[in-house]
């Protein structure tokens, strides 16, 4: 069996008033993913993209989404991208009590 590499861009120091343009460059060099690094500001100081800009986004491209939440309230976040409908959830054990709660939920939402 042949694995798949998969690059998944960061958007998080993409030019915010050309979000767009940016994702779709990213598109027509024919990559199907992109990586989204949901902070808090708590867990992290840096806040680089607002859950609704995450839902823009959604609507512009049929890319996946590969979601890294960085949070100290994993649970809130991992529901808010599951509604938005993202394709996979990385979130950080250190500051989950309910590591099997959250894995259940997002194994729920088929998401990986």
């Amino acid at each position: 069996m042949q694995n798949k590499i998969t690059i998944a861009p960061s958007i998080m120091c993409a030019d915010l008033c050309n979000l767009e343009k940016s994702v779709k460059e990213i598109e027509r060099a024919g990559l199907d993913t992109l990586h989204i690094d949901v902070i808090d500001g708590s867990f992290s100081p840096s806040m680089p993209l607002g859950i609704s800009t995450i839902e823009q986004l959604r609507k512009i491209t049929d890319m996946k989404f590969d979601v890294h939440i960085m949070s100290n309230d994993n649970e809130f976040f991992i529901q808010e991208m599951l509604n938005i409908g993202v394709d996979q959830i990385t979130f950080h054990i250190e500051t989950s009590s309910h590591i099997d709660r959250y894995i259940n939920l997002i194994k729920k939402h088929d998401t990986k």
